[in-house]
């Protein structure tokens, strides 16, 4: 059972909404990996309207773009965390933040795995009719 013994409000549900868009506008602005990951979804969305993919390709570059993105606030909500408790050199922080960046290149090339899936039977197919 949960310790909550507030009673259900919209007010807070709205407001741990504003919590949520609040770190994901601190996420773009301070992470510049961040906006590389964004630009590198559009340009993938813009790919899939050229190329008219399918509702399951649909689904695979969105659970890619998101799978990306989450690691990536994980990543950076892991090192703020890192930074905070100490500012000097410990192998441990060290070992913390790298295998939190190794949790999103691992997630970066999934994504790649599937747009290469994805796109690269449609590309030879365009380049066919050159």
């Amino acid at each position: 059972m949960s310790k909550n013994t507030k009673p259900f409000s919209v007010r807070a549900r709205i407001r741990s909404f504003s919590f949520a868009i609040q770190g994901i506008k601190t996420l773009f602005r301070e992470e510049d990996n961040a906006k590389v990951h964004v630009l590198t979804a559009v340009i993938v969305i813009i790919g899939g309207f050229y190329f008219d993919i399918s509702h399951v390709e649909w689904m695979l570059i969105a659970i890619a773009i998101g799978f990306v993105l989450v690691t990536e606030i994980v990543n950076t909500a892991l090192e703020n965390i890192c930074d905070y408790l100490t500012e000097e050199t410990d192998p441990l922080i060290k070992r913390i933040k790298d295998l939190s960046a190794g949790a999103v290149l691992i997630s970066a090339l999934t994504a790649i795995v599937i747009g290469l899936i994805v796109f690269i039977p449609r590309i030879y197919a365009l380049f066919q009719y050159i």
